[in-house]
């Protein structure tokens, strides 16, 4: 309890105290690290609860529907089969799978909203040249396998290197029943995913960012003759990071139209220029000063 009223103790003064930053030249270098690896895994799990909110009416439909319904979508007639990179069907060709299809099973997938008539289309004989007329998502031919992409194209992916593949609705079942003791793990899995990488990725990825805004801040202080050290620059910019970090968050989340080159940057730079200002006008050097730190005599 004591290290959590320390915690937000130090996260108070670092929104709004630039003389705080006194407190944190004098501290060491480990003081301001723990710090910031504890803000931002408070972050994260905030950040990704937020995230999840979002995501979690899909996520039990997923668990809940979604198996049952692809197994009702499959068709009882077709089989598909891939061996030695080539692919057969055991219907006539070319073989259309209607959007009007998808919609008896999906009613919120509505045909007449989609631009393209058929969720896929199967014809061996087909090239690549033939996938715009056929009005799919995916085109499967002997041995290519080709998806609209977001920018209206095909992207081409090759059946080489898969042996021995069928697919029918009794393997479409079995799937389905081996993956029913398992579903129920799917929200917390993709929650622990989401955290672990809004935490691991971008605590490192802020902690090199400011490695190099660090310099700006050293830059800044020999200008302004304050003469503070790479490290200490790097200490105060760490706390500045937790600052950018939760406004950028707020940004990202409120999906604001910010595009600004260098914001980041600009908006961190202005902040340490207040705090070494504020640290310049002060009548009294830090050193001459016995400062509280994080609730405690230092």
């Amino acid at each position: 309890m004591k290290k959590l009223k320390t915690f937000f103790h130090i996260l108070k003064n670092t929104f709004t105290s630039p003389k705080y930053y006194r407190d944190v030249l004098l501290a060491p270098f480990s003081f301001s690290l723990k710090f910031f690896v504890l803000f931002f895994f408070f972050y994260s799990l905030i950040y990704t609860a937020v995230i999840y909110s979002g995501m979690n009416s899909g996520l039990t439909f997923a668990q809940k529907e979604l198996p049952d319904k692809i197994l009702k979508l499959y068709p009882d007639e077709l089989e598909v089969k891939v061996d030695k990179g080539k692919l057969t069907a055991n219907v006539p060709q070319p073989y259309y799978f209607s959007m009007s299809r998808v919609s008896t099973v999906f009613p919120e997938v509505s045909d007449q909203n989609s631009k393209l008539r058929n969720l896929f289309v199967i014809d061996t004989q087909a090239g690549l040249d033939d996938f715009g007329k056929f009005s799919t998502f995916a085109l499967f031919n002997s041995d290519r396998a080709m998806f609209v992409n977001r920018e209206n194209k095909y992207t081409v992916y090759t059946l080489e290197g898969i042996d021995n593949t069928v697919i029918n609705k009794d393997k479409v079942f079995k799937f389905k029943e081996g993956i029913t003791p398992y579903i129920g793990y799917l929200k917390p899995l993709v929650f622990s995913s989401l955290f672990t990488f809004f935490y691991l990725f971008g605590l490192f990825s802020l902690l090199v960012y400011l490695l190099f805004f660090s310099l700006i801040v050293f830059l800044l202080s020999k200008i302004m003759t304050l003469h503070i050290s790479y490290a200490k620059s790097y200490q105060v910019a760490l706390h500045l990071g937790v600052i950018s970090t939760v406004i950028f968050g707020i940004v990202s989340l409120l999906k604001f139209p910010v595009s600004f080159p260098f914001l980041r940057t600009i908006i961190l730079s202005l902040l340490a220029y207040v705090i070494l200002h504020t640290l310049k006008s002060e009548k009294h050097p830090a050193k001459d000063h016995k400062l509280k730190i994080a609730g405690r005599k230092k």
